[in-house]
This record gives structure tokens, sequence and C-alpha cells, in this order.
């Protein structure tokens, strides 16, 4: 089976290649395909600032894509893990749009204007969409292709909220700053390191007295100078 994902499957569901995807399409074997014009929305996505969550998530994807794909192509596609395969469409659909009643300017319908030329390209092979977009899975549907709904088949990729997303940084900033933070120690200097503890004899009855003066907080000047002496 050739499972077509759109952009909003990769961007908001469990990424691709944790799913066990003959598992949830039910047949042994899946390839992965991926349209030009999804490609082309993942690359938009990734350097808009208006959404930082879905820039990191989609910047994530590419990073796992451009090593998937980078050694594929359509002959021979990347192997995920057994019984599982990707690969990229390298052009876009040539297609008599007005004959099919699709726009080229709509992302959707140039989706399925590619899942159109792929199956006349491979009149054996089954074909299906996996998309969230209520829309999309008409458009597919009219033109005879088999879409599914993702949820409630793969799980949903969940995004931390903002203030999630602050908490951990101020604990990354906190462990940071402890890190950093001198530690301070209080001894006494011995000819074996600062020790926490140090005994003294007294040389004299004076110093005695001075001890003792000294635990109750108050030093008599005749003993302070009895002990200079």
């Amino acid at each position: 089976m050739y499972c077509f994902l759109d952009a909003n499957t990769l961007i908001h569901f469990r990424t691709f290649d944790e799913v066990d995807w003959p598992v949830v399409l039910g047949v042994p074997e899946v390839c992965l395909v991926l349209a030009p014009g999804v490609m082309r929305e993942l690359d938009k996505f990734k350097d808009d600032h208006t959404n930082d969550r879905r820039r990191r998530r989609v910047r994530t994807l590419l990073s796992k894509l451009e090593d998937l794909l980078e050694q594929s192509d359509e002959d021979n596609p990347a192997r995920m893990r057994p019984g599982v395969t990707i690969m990229d469409l390298p052009y876009e659909p040539f297609a008599e749009w007005d004959g099919l009643h699709l726009d080229p300017a709509i992302g959707d319908d140039r989706l399925i204007a590619s899942m159109l030329e792929f199956r006349a390209a491979h009149p054996d092979a089954s074909v299906v969409l996996v998309s969230n977009d209520f829309p999309a899975r008409r458009k597919a549907k009219r033109h005879g292709i088999e879409a599914r709904v993702p949820e409630g088949m793969v799980p949903i990729h969940e995004f931390p909220s903002d203030e999630s997303a602050k908490v951990k940084k101020l604990e990354r900033e906190l462990h940071e700053l402890k890190s950093r933070a001198p530690r301070l120690e209080l001894g006494f200097s011995e000819e074996t390191g600062l020790q926490n503890h140090a005994a003294r004899t007294a040389a004299s009855p004076a110093v005695d007295m001075l001890v003792r003066e000294a635990r109750i907080g108050w030093i008599s000047d005749a003993n302070l100078r009895a002990c200079r002496e």
C-alpha cells in the first residue's frame, strides 16, 4: 500500500517513523509517500516564527526526513522498519486541472493531483490518503481515492503548553545558576587541610579564663591584657 500523508498528519500526529503503519492500515507492507506540495509546506513552516511550537516540530520532521530521503528515490524507497519504507515525489503533477475540477493554487488539490498521477503510473498499487482534513478526504473520494482519518488510528502529538515551556526554561536556568554558584566552606586551616573542628590546649590559667568569658559573650580587659602578655 502506498500511503500519502498530508502536512497536517505529519505535524499534529505521532512522528511518522514511530508509527507501526502495517498494523494501523491493516496491510503487510506500507510505503509512505510525500508529495512535492507537502514537502514545500513543511519547508515554509520551518522558518515561520509566528508559531514557535509548530516551527520546532517541523524542523524535527525535516531533519528526520533529510536523513532518510537523501539516499532514496522512487525506485528505491528508504527503509525505516520492517514492512515500512518512505519516499518523496520529485516533481509537481502535470495535470489537466480544469478537467479534474482541481485548482493548482490549492495545496490539497495539488496533493490529490499527485496521487492521481502516481496511481496512473502504478495501476496495480493500492493508494490511500491519510489526512485529518475533511475537505481533502472528500476530494480524494470523488476521484476514487481511498481516504482515512488518522485520529483514532495514530496518537496525536502533544505540543507542550506555553506555560509548561516557560516552567521548563526556568528550571533549566535555575540548574545552570546552581552549577555556576561558588561553594562557600568555613573551617580551621590545619596542616591536613580545612577542618570543621580544632582542639587547642590552654597555655595558661589566663587563657582558660578567656575561653570561659568568651563563651558567655564578655571578656574583661584585665584578662585580655594577661593573655597578651
